[in-house]
């Protein structure tokens, strides 16, 4: 098998050779006329085309060649810039909504006579059992396990652990929470507990109490951990049953606990 180098070269001597016949066959006919240094001049001058024409090929090819290199570098140049602004323009995107949060997290005073600070949510407990929550201010700003933790909608939790720079806060969705809340209309009075889901369920409330669906509920105070008064959530269902004293009251928190970013820590007197 021949290569394809070898191939070109032999074209290339071929095409050469059946010019130099033609040009040697046409010289015989003009021979008598323009003698054998007219002969000679045509050879020398078809083979000078031949090869100007093939040097400008080359040039030409080599100038083709680099521009396409030129222009796959400005490609990759512009593509590299172009994800470089998309990445600037997502960041920008990403402060200007964190600037956004805060500015309203800012903005929203409890009225409570309690010193609080910000938090930003670093980690979430990914388990079905535990409804949990991670925040970068620990015992180094001055947070204590039982600090209530809350954002402008309503309560999101409290303190459990802390360490020197984070805390571990449970939600109020969490099982093992229960909050000593209020129906805002009726002011019946239950503990609040979570359900391992979204929603949270409103124990040991008075069967007396007239509840309906989007009565909201808020903190009484009485648990000695959250403020009295701070939202939690409105009814969406209230069951009496056949016997006993109490009625079950299903509650959806205002709290949207998947998009929760930053948060407040208040600092309890006790």
């Amino acid at each position: 098998m021949f290569s394809k180098k070898k191939i070109i070269n032999l074209t290339i001597l071929l095409f050469f050779i059946f010019n130099i016949s033609i040009l040697i066959f046409a010289g015989k006919e003009r021979d008598e006329k323009h003698g054998i240094g007219s002969l000679g001049l045509e050879i020398f001058s078809r083979i000078e085309n031949l090869f100007s024409g093939t040097s400008m090929l080359v040039s030409d090819t080599w100038n083709l060649y680099f521009n396409l290199i030129n222009a796959q570098k400005e490609n990759t140049d512009l593509s590299r810039q172009i994800k470089e602004y998309k990445a600037m323009e997502t960041s920008y995107i990403e402060l200007s909504l964190e600037n956004k949060r805060l500015r309203a997290l800012l903005k929203f005073s409890p009225e409570i006579d309690s010193r609080y600070i910000a938090a930003e949510v670093t980690g979430r407990d990914s388990s079905k059992w535990f409804n949990t929550i991670v925040v970068n201010r620990g015992a180094k700003s001055g947070v204590k396990a039982g600090f209530p933790v809350i954002v402008p909608e309503g309560i999101v939790g409290q303190v459990i652990e802390v360490s020197n720079n984070c805390s571990k806060v449970l939600l109020i969705t969490d099982r093992m929470s229960g909050v000593d809340v209020l129906v805002q209309k009726s002011r019946g009075r239950g503990i609040l507990s979570g359900t391992g889901d979204k929603n949270c369920v409103l124990k040991y409330l008075l069967r007396k109490f007239l509840i309906e669906p989007g009565d909201h509920i808020v903190s009484s105070g009485l648990d000695n951990i959250f403020p009295k008064g701070l939202r939690i959530g409105t009814v969406v269902e209230a069951k009496k049953k056949n016997a006993g004293i109490f009625q079950e009251v299903e509650v959806k928190p205002f709290v949207d606990f998947e998009k929760l970013e930053e948060v407040l820590i208040i600092f309890n007197r006790k």
